[in-house]
């Protein structure tokens, strides 16, 4: 009896996230709190610095929401207005601050943090315990590659961009428990607003049916799984078609995108035969997985000659394609096991799969 109040009140404190959200704040403040000092790097002048839209501050968010994300005369591309919005509305009240604007991603990462910790929380604790959770949160918020984020202002698109997305997979969870329509059309909502911070958020697309899988999927006969994963099926389709229209929003409403592109930049803006795209996607898929185990040397933009021009005989091509052919493998053999590996497995694969550049070519 003593040992089973004793794990309830473990599981508790671990679960009271109000206390937890203090110690992350303090956990991030504490690894991050250097960059408030920093000035502004290199493409930050897309976003607040010399950016003349924002600098019009609030005036300018109609602006901003109907027009590309860079426009100059030199190159126009993109479609990210809500990164920019918050810019400009920061811009109002505080004007070119960026003591204050590295506060803010800071902030923005640590509730970031929080917002996973309350999802491994639903996702892996009955399969894990609070110990497992705890150390995948502290990898998380210390995890170096993340400096890349929080120091750089301009990716402060790519923390808003996680914050929507999680908070979408946070609603379709709750959707599936309490099927109120209203909240699957905020779940919606928050993925679309997501995508248009950052196109990173189209994994999600796979990402979050994936996690509702994990969670509630029934199988049985074709007409047991329809009945009774309904709802899963309804989300891959509004996500699909949200991502379809969002995809296409910069063909409907705006020129032709205008931006010169460099080999150096990426091999296969040069040479487009599938060879080359096989390659290059192997090639790229172990350099992020190598700065996941291994994170150095960290550089500010891996743009210039990160990705060498690699033939698909190369030793290292083959050694990440036998390598990501295994580990996928034995996650199709294991699928119905739904373990916390299978499930890690699965979300490395379509976490990465977009930027792998076999779907489409990434700068950087």
């Amino acid at each position: 009896m003593r040992k089973t109040i004793k794990k309830k009140e473990g599981v508790s404190f671990f679960t009271n996230t109000k206390k937890w959200s203090l110690y992350i704040y303090l956990t991030v403040f504490a690894i991050y709190g250097n960059t408030l000092f920093n000035k502004y790097s290199l493409d930050d002048e897309f976003v607040i610095k010399d950016n003349k839209q924002v600098q019009q501050g609030i005036k300018s968010i109609p602006e901003i929401f109907t027009s590309q994300y860079v426009q100059s005369k030199e190159s126009s591309f993109g479609y990210r207005p809500v990164t920019k919005a918050v810019f400009a509305i920061e811009y109002e009240f505080f004007g070119e601050n960026p003591f204050v604007s590295h506060l803010i991603n800071v902030l923005l990462y640590a509730i970031t943090c929080i917002l996973l910790l309350k999802l491994l929380i639903k996702v892996l604790l009955p399969k894990t315990g609070y110990v497992f959770v705890f150390i995948t949160l502290l990898l998380w918020i210390c995890h170096p590659l993340h400096t890349e984020v929080v120091a750089s202002l301009k990716n402060r698109e790519e923390i808003i961009y996680l914050i929507l997305c999680l908070l979408s997979l946070k609603y379709f969870i709750h959707f599936y428990e309490k099927p109120k329509w209203y909240i699957f059309l905020a779940a919606i909502a928050l993925y679309m607003l997501s995508y248009i911070t950052k196109q990173s958020a189209i994994s999600f697309i796979m990402i979050i049916p994936m996690v509702l899988w994990f969670l509630y999927y029934k199988n049985g006969s074709l007409g047991f799984i329809i009945q009774n994963n309904l709802k899963i099926i309804i989300t891959v389709i509004a996500l699909f078609f949200a991502t379809y229209f969002l995809y296409n929003i910069p063909n409907l409403f705006f020129p032709a995108e205008k931006i010169t592109l460099f080999s150096f930049e990426n091999p296969l803006h040069i040479d487009h035969a599938i060879a080359a795209k096989i390659a290059v996607s192997a090639y790229a898929m172990l350099f992020n997985l190598k700065l996941l185990l291994i994170p150095h040397p960290l550089v500010f933009y891996y743009g210039q000659f990160t990705i060498p021009q690699v033939n698909i005989s190369d030793v290292m091509v083959i050694f990440s394609l036998l390598l990501h052919a295994t580990i996928l493998f034995f996650t199709v053999k294991y699928l119905k096991n739904k373990s916390v590996i299978i499930f890690g497995t699965l979300f490395y694969f379509l976490g990465i799969l977009p930027f792998s550049n076999y779907l489409m070519e990434i700068n950087g």
